[in-house]
């Protein structure tokens, strides 16, 4: 069971630049960092846990909302070439309707394959399991997670 901090529980740690070897990071008195955060006590879980389900919160509201966009515009090239008897595979104007509905559709399967790998990041975030790596179960690094917050696995791993 982790415990708040305490000054002394982390004074045997050297500071790191710019900090005080006095205090821990997650004290409000310090300037570089909010309470709770980054520590690695008891706060800190809760605040970890919490920034993690609203990043991928967002993230799950603008890939949905994307796939909506994404899926209007499929359904539009689709009606429009289906009143259509043209042949636009001889069109010097531009690309034919069958690569922009193709490109369209990769496009929704993709955003789809997205916002299933958000809801598994959800679904790890509500086990406990998130930002831990499935193959070798170490912590992934915040930085991974900050840029690719689905992060299954380490660098090493991946």
């Amino acid at each position: 069971m982790t415990r708040p901090c305490s000054p002394t529980s982390r004074r045997s740690a050297a500071p790191r630049p710019g900090r005080r070897a006095s205090a821990p990071s997650c004290w409000p008195s310090s300037p570089t960092r909010s309470p709770g955060a980054g520590c690695g006590c008891a706060t800190d879980a809760v605040t970890d846990t919490e920034h993690a389900r609203d990043r991928l919160t967002d993230e799950r509201e603008r890939a949905t909302l994307l796939l909506a966009s994404l899926t209007r515009d499929f359904d539009g090239i689709v009606e429009a070439s289906a009143d259509s008897n043209a042949d636009d595979e001889h069109d010097p104007e531009g690309s034919t309707i069958a690569f922009e509905r193709s490109q369209v559709s990769t496009m929704v399967e993709q955003t789809r394959a997205r916002l299933a790998d958000v809801d598994d990041a959800l679904e790890r975030v509500e086990q406990g399991t998130y930002g831990l790596c499935e193959r070798c179960g170490r912590p992934i690094p915040e930085g991974r997670l900050e840029a690719r917050p689905v992060a299954r696995t380490c660098v090493a791993c991946s």
